[in-house]
């Protein structure tokens, strides 16, 4: 039997794939090759992007989830709708976040986890989770 392993990448969306496609490779590594092992994210720019794109360059199967406006017309309707999907689709989940520069990250301080690094809904989908990692990704 092959136990598949999905795991969900997500975060903040105010940078580049770029800064994050680094971050994604070191959380990825211990994964790659085992059957079963998939990515999961939402589709957006930022940490979603480099997860595709780290899927791509590593052969590894990537299920995105897009908001579905549709149905949810309100943005952040859509927005908490798709976020749902990642979190129940995922085995575990990373948000990868930047540091702290404007607003902190109300979601890890509701969840009694470290909140000094900016709000992004990628901790929101964790917290949805049960549990996550938050990786503080530096410019």
């Amino acid at each position: 039997m092959i136990m598949l392993y999905k795991l969900g990448i997500v975060g903040s969306s105010h940078a580049s794939a770029e800064l994050f496609v680094p971050y994604v490779r070191d959380i990825v590594k211990p994964f790659v090759g085992l059957d079963g092992f998939s990515l999961v994210s939402g589709g957006a720019k930022g940490a979603d992007a480099a997860a595709k794109i780290v899927a791509t360059e590593l052969g590894i199967p990537i299920t995105e989830y897009f908001p579905d406006w549709k149905t949810y017309p309100n943005g952040w309707d859509a927005y908490r709708a798709r976020n749902k999907l990642i979190a129940d689709n995922s085995t575990e989940v990373f948000s990868l976040a930047r540091p702290y520069k404007d607003v902190m990250c109300r979601h890890c301080r509701v969840a009694g986890k470290d909140f000094n690094h900016e709000k992004t809904g990628g901790c929101w989908t964790g917290l949805m989770k049960g549990k996550w990692k938050v990786i503080i990704c530096k410019d």
